[in-house]
């Protein structure tokens, strides 16, 4: 960041550990991404409405709770679930869009690996 201020250039930063991506995995999109790997649409429309009717309890060290909660008209949820098997894969089939989309609208855009490896707009 000093360097970036001493050289007064324009930059962004990013921090990219996917900590809580899987709960931000809008179904619509996830949808059309797995479509564009060549999922069946059929299979993608059961993924959306899977995930939209789930219903979700908490497992604590007492057992698992009476309560649950789901996605509403008033609250719609999110994501595919933290910790489960299949949240990894749909993550990588949005990337790949958002990948696309950051090539086609920010050409001049330069990403460095920490083992300084670079790669341009154009490589990615």
């Amino acid at each position: 960041m000093n360097v970036i201020r001493y050289y007064c250039e324009p930059a962004a930063l990013v921090d990219n550990d996917a900590l809580a991506c899987n709960d931000r995995l809008v179904p619509v999109i996830l949808s059309y991404a797995l479509i564009r790997l060549e999922l069946p649409p059929k299979l993608t429309r059961f993924i959306c409405k899977w995930l939209q009717s789930s219903q979700y309890y908490l497992k604590l060290s007492h057992g698992v709770t009476k309560h649950s909660y789901k996605s509403n008209l008033e609250q719609y949820l999110f994501g595919t679930g933290q910790g489960t098997g299949w949240s990894p894969p749909n993550w990588v089939a949005i990337s790949d869009i958002i990948s696309d989309a950051m090539e086609a609208n920010c050409p001049d855009m330069h990403l460095q690996h920490p083992n300084n490896v670079f790669f341009c707009g154009t490589q990615l």
